[in-house]
């Protein structure tokens, strides 16, 4: 029944009005679905229905593990920032560390450079170059500088090394000199006896050279291996290197003077051109000959000392060579040569050996050295005892050829004291103004 305010056939109108705007147009064609759409709603509401609970679970389990996954980020995140932290903290430790390591180097080097500006043997640490260090290398140098940073020489150990030097000259050396001698005097008749240069004294052993050889190379080998992991040696080095020293200093200057003596007894008047002597006096000359070679045995000591305070490296293979080819030398000239000229380079080298060693003990014993004697020239004065040899020798080969004295002896000895010669010898000149050693420490420092 129609409204009595409105009439029936209005709302028609404002339909038909409505369905024939635009915007009524878009509405229907968004609201009115597609053909057999609520039919497709219809089929799948019930498998939407019965897989519901399935999606529900596996929401829940990805939220779970999503929830699992954030805790395990933010506890690895921690860890990492935890570690971060640590890192840090060991990099500013290890940078701390390091400079502290630094600091103590540049001290230690200032230290040295200090007690090097007093030494005698400061001359020798001036520049960086490949002929002072292996010239050091050949020496002591290397351990004696380091004495007075060691603190005071503790007097019982000097005494106890005394001792023992004391019983070993008095004692041992003697029994040395005259082992088999006895037995040899009785073995000759007298001809043969006054026959022999030298006397029972030229008779060395070379199974005794090979075993000193072997013995000499064994202990340096298994020294270096255990020092390897090991910090040099402190207690009581100084102390017996000082004993040593001048044990050296005092041996090689009485057998200088004993040899002199017994040359100026039998009358060689120039240290060439003397003929071997057959008498007791010539017997006497080789006993001291013998002596000195017996000193080229106990210079064998000089790299014990240089091991235990870790200074072996690449070039003490030539302060092996140098002693060992000296004493195979030495051996050869006592055994074939024990008398005449022999006597004149076995007295320059004591004499060399006794100075050395003086400037040794001094360094050791004072800081400055003695009164006019600020720095150990003893590079040149090595030099100088080679070179004097080896002009010696070559007198000898030129001169006196069909001698006493062997060929091949007086080869062997010229080709030793070149030998010295070459490996004291500085080849290359040294340039004004080039790096010093601390400089150069402290550049590679920084």
């Amino acid at each position: 029944m129609a409204s009595p305010n409105k009439p029936a056939s209005e709302p028609n109108i404002d339909n038909k009005m409505a369905k024939g705007s635009p915007r009524a147009g878009a509405m229907d064609r968004q609201e009115s679905p597609p053909p057999g759409h609520f039919a497709r709603i219809r089929e799948l509401s019930p498998f939407a229905a019965s897989e519901l609970p399935t999606l529900h679970d596996m929401a829940a389990e990805l939220s779970t593990k999503a929830t699992e996954f954030s805790a395990k980020a933010q506890a690895t995140a921690t860890e990492l920032s935890a570690k971060a932290t640590e890192f840090s903290a060991k990099a500013q430790a290890t940078a701390t560390e390091l400079s502290a390591r630094a600091q103590a180097t540049a001290t230690e080097l200032s230290a040295k450079a200090h007690e090097l500006s007093d030494s005698i043997f400061n001359h020798m640490f001036r520049y960086e170059s490949a002929a002072e260090a292996r010239r050091r290398a050949l020496m002591l140098v290397d351990v004696l500088v380091e004495r007075h940073s060691a603190g005071r020489l503790k007097r019982r150990w000097v005494f106890a090394a005394a001792f023992v030097t004391f019983c070993y000259l008095h004692y041992i050396l003697p029994v040395l000199a005259c082992w088999g001698s006895r037995r040899w005097e009785q073995s000759v008749d007298a001809s043969e006896f006054e026959a022999t240069v030298g006397g029972h004294n030229s008779h060395v052993s070379f199974a005794v050279l090979v075993v000193v050889s072997l013995g000499y190379l064994s202990m340096l080998h298994c020294s270096s291996r255990l020092m390897e992991a090991r910090l040099p040696i402190q207690s009581s080095i100084f102390e017996m290197l000082v004993v040593y020293n001048m044990t050296q200093m005092l041996f090689n200057a009485f057998v200088c003077s004993q040899l002199l003596r017994e040359a100026y007894l039998q009358g060689f008047t120039r240290p060439w051109g003397n003929i071997f002597t057959y008498t007791k006096e010539g017997h006497r000359l080789g006993y001291f000959i013998w002596l000195h070679y017996h000193g080229c045995q106990l210079e064998l000591l000089d790299t014990l000392f240089v091991v235990i305070r870790k200074k072996f490296q690449k070039i003490t293979f030539l302060h092996v060579w140098l002693r060992l080819l000296n004493m195979w030398g030495w051996f050869f000239a006592c055994r074939y040569a024990c008398g005449g000229d022999t006597y004149f380079p076995a007295s320059v080298n004591s004499a060399t050996r006794a100075v050395v060693y003086a400037f040794y003990s001094w360094s050791l014993l004072t800081e400055r050295g003695v009164p006019l004697v600020q720095k150990a020239h003893i590079t040149e004065l090595q030099m100088f005892q080679f070179a004097i040899c080896a002009c010696h020798a070559l007198s000898c080969m030129y001169n006196f050829w069909n001698m006493q004295i062997p060929k091949m002896v007086l080869v062997i000895y010229f080709v030793v004291m070149m030998n010295g010669l070459v490996l004291y010898t500085d080849f290359h000149h040294q340039v004004e103004g080039s790096m010093t050693v601390y400089q150069y420490h402290f550049w590679n420092l920084a």
